[in-house]
């Protein structure tokens, strides 16, 4: 059975944004049937300063039934760790102590994965024609009802029967639906600085990596630490493991302007912290790049759709605080509700009410997911609260709305 199939409809659907929700979207269009075109504001060679992990759980059998099979089947290439032959691994978060080392909970599900946000975005990326270097400036409707059309800052427009808005955090589909104002990100008041990190010596990658081999999380007085495998080049050499050191906690992040003040901030936050935690900062080697991942959200409310000719998914629709996983599970929960909807549309005058339908029910999905992230992070970074942060209470399940 060939894992795509020619288009059947002549309904066209424009795609702003192709990161891995954007792409993701792409490929389950693609493997319907359903004819797109996918526009990046980034432009081709563009080289991405940062890199993260991310975890998918219970959105994975949703990510199988939208990737081809020759894709999904390929999704081990993507893993933090590829190389580890028990995969198993990849299904447990633990969660401890950051200052006596105690085991607070162990939290995941089967089937979790942990994928390299750069590589899962190349992978889903495979066999799709982006168009690049395109920022989008305005979009036009058509005066009968029917049609949007796409503005792109170079003068080029497209033209299609409805636009999905997969851009990101900072949407510019949002802001053109809801104004600059009511679609603006609000800043979470958590510093998060983070390292990506090789040790370049065996013993103490050994140690760092101690515990959990793929994801742990320490919470402490002073704020909270994670520290996760990136990267393995080999299993059984130390020295090509790359990872994430990461640390968090109540503040405003512009009080460290450069690479050097955030190195040194890193490294005070973690000092009093117990091992390995406070050593996997200590042995950052001088001169590492330390990013300021400053973390934004934006709770859901309606907009007008234009008679479902615009909408909304992923971060572009409900971007949200990362500390209990939810982001992208959510985005690809999105997709294959905007897929399987246009799947069974009968004719393109039922995009208003398939549209409507779909937002029906993500807005307010959205909205609470982003509040529940929210206190999820405030109760997090505070020592007198965290035993009740959903991390701790619900682990990375699936919120019940």
């Amino acid at each position: 059975m060939p894992d795509t199939n020619p288009p059947t409809s002549d309904l066209h659907v424009l795609i702003i944004g192709a990161g891995i929700t954007g792409l993701v979207l792409a490929q389950g269009l693609k493997k319907a049937g359903i004819r797109f075109t996918i526009f990046e504001r980034e432009p081709v060679d563009y080289q991405p300063t940062r890199d993260w992990g991310i975890a998918i759980h219970w959105s994975v059998p949703m990510l199988e039934k939208l990737l081809p099979a020759t894709l999904y089947a390929r999704l081990p290439e993507v893993l933090t760790d590829p190389c580890h032959p028990n995969k198993k691994i990849f299904e447990a978060v633990s969660i401890y102590n950051g200052q006596t080392g105690e085991l607070l909970r162990d939290t995941g599900m089967p089937g979790m994965i942990r994928v390299d946000r750069n590589r899962m975005r190349k992978l889903c990326g495979t066999g799709i024609l982006v168009q690049h270097d395109k920022s989008l400036t305005s979009l036009t409707y058509g005066a009968n009802g029917t049609g949007v059309t796409a503005h792109f800052h170079d003068g080029t427009t497209a033209t299609g029967d409805i636009i999905i808005g997969a851009d990101g955090a900072r949407s510019s589909v949002r802001e053109l639906l809801l104004g600059k104002e009511k679609a603006a990100l609000t800043a979470s008041p958590v510093i998060n600085l983070m390292a990506k990190v090789n040790f370049n010596d065996a013993e103490r990658a050994a140690h760092v990596r101690s515990g959990n081999p793929i994801l742990k999380l320490a919470f402490h007085p002073n704020g909270a630490m994670n520290f996760t495998v990136q990267n393995v080049l080999n299993e059984d050499d130390p020295r090509t493991w790359t990872f994430l050191v990461g640390a968090s906690w109540p503040g405003k992040a512009e009080q460290y302007p450069d690479n050097e003040t955030r190195l040194a901030a890193l490294r005070k936050a973690t000092e009093d912290f117990c091992e390995p935690y406070r050593s996997a900062t200590l042995w950052i080697p001088e001169g590492t790049r330390v990013s300021n991942n400053g973390t934004h959200y934006w709770v859901t409310i309606p907009w007008d759709n234009h008679d479902g000719r615009v909408t909304l998914a992923g971060d572009a629709a409900h971007p949200m605080t990362p500390h209990r996983g939810q982001g992208l599970n959510n985005g690809i929960l999105d997709v294959v509700n905007l897929v399987n909807a246009l799947v069974e549309l009968p004719d393109k005058s039922s995009l208003p009410g398939l549209v409507s339908k779909y937002e029906a029910e993500m807005v307010p999905r959205g909205a609470a997911e982003v509040k529940t992230s929210v206190e999820n992070s405030n109760l997090a970074h505070n020592w007198d609260t965290i035993m009740e942060s959903g991390l701790i209470t619900k682990g990375v399940e699936r919120s019940a709305l």
